[in-house]
């Protein structure tokens, strides 16, 4: 997925689900990453999420590193009363489990077409977070090549 075909997706999408798409394709975390993303992981002023051991599916604790539109939609993002997770879902309270219901429904599919899953973005990631002039030490050490673990 280039750029090209995210702006595509991400104007297609209802005005809930941009911020998560944004956040899943310019940082490459993975779907439970970006779904179960807590308030206290964030912090805006440094520009980074720190994910514990317990919320990496590698048991691993990183930094991820976000870029200025990920920064700016989360400071818009409204932060529900009493909700510890960012994306949350207003109907239930409750976290986003899975963005299925965005991506069906007459009219929709084509859209969405072609555009793979969300764990494959992480080379996505890596060229969004390089080419707007942050190096692979800035990027996190999951960016580093041979690793992305796909």
């Amino acid at each position: 997925l280039d750029e090209e075909a995210f702006q595509r997706l991400h104007a297609k999408a209802e005005a809930w689900v941009r911020p998560i798409l944004l956040t899943a394709f310019d940082t490459g975390m993975r779907k439970s990453e970006v779904l179960k993303l807590r308030w206290s992981q964030l912090d805006l002023k440094s520009g980074a999420v720190r994910l514990e051991a317990e919320d990496t599916k590698t048991d691993e604790p990183r930094v991820v590193y976000l870029t200025e539109r990920v920064l700016q939609a989360l400071s818009e993002q409204p932060r529900l009363l009493h909700a510890e997770f960012v994306f949350v879902n207003p109907a239930t309270g409750h976290p986003w489990r899975d963005l299925r219901g965005p991506w069906s429904g007459p009219g929709r599919r084509p859209a969405f077409r072609g555009c793979g899953s969300m764990t494959s973005k992480k080379h996505t990631a890596l060229a969004v977070t390089t080419g707007k002039g942050c190096g692979l030490m800035v990027a996190g050490p999951g960016f580093e090549p041979g690793t992305f673990g796909l």
